[in-house]
């Protein structure tokens, strides 16, 4: 089946073009940045107060990828650094999370007098960026030359890594959960009997390593191209075209460290025709699958084969429908091994976008689904082609689909019922690639018909907030003042929504819930009550329909006033009526004070008198006395255990805090004694601070 022109550049430009070719179209525009909210959920459009130069970028060699942080790298041809010969060079643009592009200052090139093919780009889980690219010897030769870039780090020095003693073609770079990197391509040479040779080769970089030598993938002595590679866990995967009688489609597999690649795997039966390689993916456990074409009878057919972990290849599925052509077939894999594979398939009429997914547990695809396309477009030509999909860690996937009328189309299925939903449309423009973070942030990037490089944003991760107040462990104010605030990477803050948990000093925590409606402030005041603890944490939500995690909570005590306190009393023999009478005298006196909660104390003078209160459930303690002039000393005791004694002698009067903390958080009975006698002692609050609050 044949392809949409825009679908087969752009695929072409992210294999760096059949035998090393340059596409001829250059245009002026610039890169745009995501960063203002767009009519979709979910989806960020670009602020052109946020581009930046890109001049003379050919037509589908732009190659961008998102790093796990949510920083991205793009890479593209750019003839304003042309080499003398009127070629091509390498140009480069970085950007952190959430902020502007900015163009890098030089090419990345060896030798400006050589020109290059469209590079493509991988980054490892660390943030690496690699670079590979075909670069056109001026001295002869076409070699696959590499430069990487650690996170916020320099370019290192582009190095050659293929066989100089042959043409190298169709670049691919890859890296796998180890951070190890393999860059592989075509190889051709012509030997002494002038028979045309082609072979698929690769190298590869270890974490921390230099670049290995040449690795031979596929056989020497037949004709292997279009080579399509990806990595996962500690392994990678490479499909290819091997040119014959019948066109058929083959396999390695290689763990890290190791130069030879596994025995070849032959996918296709010559009974079904010529076919072709279409696409390979890699979850993080090392599960690979293979995707292509095949010509069955006189059909183009659309092709999967799935090979778990340690065990042999699955059966071969027929993806697509029998009747009509289909092809252009993309894979994406998430880590955990949700295999999504799209193609297009013409109705007769028109190509229509179809996807399927591969269900391990019952080791099937799905019926073929339509992504919204399979309804025409509202244009007069329906064609379409995907071009390029991710899947997030959810399971959700994101299909960059390109249209023969020159549009972008963004799809995704945030239910995975199969029903897909048309979430952006780039309109003109040529899809370049799909990308995500490790928050499930989708980067798609798409090519305006005057050059611009147009970057949206599916912002599908939620709002970071934080709980700045209060701040007091302890508070004798009536009122409590939570204050809050929250930052967003890709979208403004929406609203807020304040949540409590409280707790009396004798209690546990109630669960947390919702307090107050949602709300655009960022602070509000609350009445308090005696004797207990309020915690505070908020959840918010951004523009774009995201609801980020509860904050880190922040929670603050009100004490116990001593009129709650048991106060102890004593017996005294007395004369009464010229009888003598034992009388229970009280130990303890009321008084008041502006210093004090609630503006009273209780005070003794007679060594041992105490006051009590049980069944306080804390972690420490905090008790609020009255120090100053001429007084006495007082003893703190949790279940019968002294904690400390404390003078309260001042040289004024002025509010003292008794503090101790316990091993753990328990259950008991709070006692304060007077421990010197003759001098008074004034007891205000206790405090029963806890730890033990639920988690955010």
């Amino acid at each position: 089946m044949t392809a949409s022109p825009v679908a087969r550049s752009v695929r072409a430009a992210r294999r760096t073009a059949a035998a090393g070719a340059t596409l001829a179209l250059l245009c002026s525009g610039a890169l745009v940045a995501a960063v203002a909210p767009a009519g979709a959920a979910g989806w960020v459009a670009p602020s052109a107060t946020d581009s930046i130069p890109v001049d003379h970028v050919q037509l589908g060699t732009a190659s961008v990828v998102m790093s796990p942080d949510g920083s991205a790298t793009a890479v593209w041809l750019d003839s304003t650094a042309l080499t003398p010969d009127g070629g091509f060079a390498i140009r480069y643009a970085t950007r952190s999370a959430g902020g502007p592009w900015s163009e890098g200052p030089a090419a990345l090139a060896s030798d400006p007098r050589d020109t290059a093919d469209a590079p493509q780009v991988a980054v490892d889980k660390d943030g690496r960026v690699t670079v590979a690219w075909v670069q056109h010897r001026i001295t002869g030769g076409d070699d696959v030359f590499v430069s990487d870039r650690p996170a916020s780090g320099s370019w290192t020095e582009a190095r050659t890594v293929s066989d100089s003693a042959k043409d190298a073609k169709q670049v691919q770079v890859a890296t796998n959960d180890s951070s190890t990197v393999t860059v592989g391509w075509t190889s051709t040479w012509v030997d002494d009997s002038d028979v045309d040779h082609s072979q698929i080769q690769a190298a590869q970089r270890l974490t921390g390593q230099a670049w290995g030598p040449v690795q031979d993938v596929s056989q020497s002595d037949i004709g292997a191209t279009n080579p399509h590679l990806a990595g996962g866990s500690n392994k990678f995967v490479m499909g290819w075209t091997e040119k014959g009688a019948t066109d058929k489609v083959v396999s390695s597999q290689q763990i890290e460290g190791f130069i030879k690649w596994s025995q070849w795997t032959d996918h296709t039966d010559a009974a079904d025709g010529d076919s072709d390689a279409s696409d390979v993916a890699m979850d993080g456990t090392g599960d690979a699958a293979v995707l292509w074409q095949s010509t069955k009878s006189g059909v183009d057919q659309v092709f999967a084969q799935v090979n778990p972990l340690n065990a042999d290849w699955g059966d071969v599925r027929q993806l697509s429908g029998a009747g009509q052509d289909a092809g252009s077939g993309v894979l994406a894999v998430n880590p955990g091994g949700k295999f999504l594979a799209s193609w297009s398939r013409t109705d007769g009429t028109y190509r229509r976008v179809q996807a399927s997914w591969f269900n391990a547990d019952t080791d099937s695809w799905t019926s073929a689904a339509g992504t919204g396309l399979d309804v025409k477009v509202a244009t007069a030509d329906g064609n379409a082609d995907p071009v390029d999909a991710v899947v997030d860690d959810a399971g959700l996937p994101t299909l960059l689909v390109g249209t023969e009328t020159g549009s972008s189309q963004s799809f995704r299925d945030d239910d995975l019922n199969g029903v897909w939903g048309k979430i952006v449309n780039f309109q003109p423009a040529i899809p370049v690639s799909v990308s995500r973070d490790t928050d499930g942030d989708v980067s798609a990037v798409s090519q305006q018909a005057d050059g611009t490089l147009v970057e949206r944003i599916f912002d599908n991760s939620g709002p970071v907030a934080t709980t700045k107040a209060p701040t007091s462990v302890v508070t004798t104010a009536t009122t409590v003042r939570p204050s809050w605030s929250a930052t967003d990477t890709w979208s403004p803050i929406a609203s807020y929504q304040l949540q409590r948990s409280s707790a009396p000093w004798n209690g546990g925590f109630s669960s947390y819930a919702n307090y107050g409606a949602s709300t655009t402030d960022t602070t509000k005041s609350y009445g308090t009550g005696s004797g207990r603890t309020y915690c505070y944490r908020v959840v918010a939500t951004d523009t774009a329909g995201n609801v980020g995690v509860p904050s880190a909570q922040r929670c603050t005590t009100t004490p116990v006033d001593e009129r709650s306190m048991k106060r102890s009393t004593h017996t005294e023999w007395r004369k009464k009526h010229g009888k003598k009478l034992r009388v229970t005298v009280r130990d303890w006196a009321s008084g008041s004070s502006s210093l004090a909660y609630k503006k009273t104390y209780t005070s003794a003078s007679r060594k041992g008198s105490a006051l009590s209160i049980g069944g306080v459930r804390a972690k420490s303690l905090q008790v609020r006395v009255l120090g100053g002039r001429g007084q006495g000393s007082v003893s703190l005791y949790f279940a019968a255990t002294r904690l400390g004694t404390w003078s309260l002698s001042r040289s004024r009067t002025q509010v003292l805090t008794l503090s101790k903390t316990l091993s753990t958080e328990r259950t008991g009975t709070v006692t304060l004694k007077v421990a010197s006698s003759g001098k008074p002692v004034r007891v205000d609050a206790v405090s029963a601070v806890k730890t033990a609050v639920p988690a955010p």
